[in-house]
């Protein structure tokens, strides 16, 4: 998501070379599909997040793209950026940093990960000053996708066939909701 072009293609180069011949190399991106508010389950659009005064939360390896993508969602600058070492473990005093900041801030959202979330969530949901969001993370194929896709359905026809024979039920995890074996090709 933030590498340049001619970088990918350089990368895509070197990966070809070093993969047996006929291997599939894939070029995907990072989408956000929708939003989770606080503890709820149920999917919000990303549209919620326009024009809202935003701090956003992480502790991930590479924040850039995840800052970026905040920004574009709430379609300005954000309020603040609270970016903690990778795999931080939230303890009292940088919870008691965020909910200030969000104070200061004057937010009307907090974005963060779902990963950081994970860690979030303990802090009981009144004492957050506004609402604690989490994008919904999809992947879109720019290169590969479909070939990619057409030959893990194949693998996983193979193991189906192999299952069966010995008695076991296929498992369909793959296959779109209502799809069938021969549909999935």
């Amino acid at each position: 998501e933030e590498a340049a072009p001619a970088a990918l293609d350089a990368l895509e180069q070197r990966t070809r070379a070093a993969l047996p011949a006929g291997a599939i190399v894939a070029r995907a991106t990072h989408a956000w599909r929708g939003l989770r508010v606080g503890n709820e389950r149920d999917v919000q659009p990303v549209e919620l997040l326009a024009g809202l005064k935003a701090v956003a939360v992480c502790a991930i390896g590479n924040p850039g793209p995840f800052l970026a993508a905040a920004e574009r969602a709430i379609g300005a600058p954000l309020a603040g950026a609270i970016v903690l070492r990778d795999h931080d473990h939230y303890k009292p005093a940088v919870l008691a940093r965020i909910i200030d900041g969000a104070r200061r801030a004057g937010a009307s959202a907090i974005i963060t990960t779902e990963k950081d979330w994970v860690k979030l969530d303990t802090v009981l949901p009144g004492a957050w000053p506004c609402p604690v969001i989490r994008p919904v993370l999809g992947i879109d194929f720019l290169a590969g996708g479909e070939e990619l896709r057409r030959r893990v359905l194949e693998a996983c026809d193979v193991a189906d066939a192999e299952h069966s024979a010995d008695g076991v039920e296929p498992a369909r995890v793959l296959a779109p909701a209502g799809a069938s074996a021969a549909s999935r090709g």
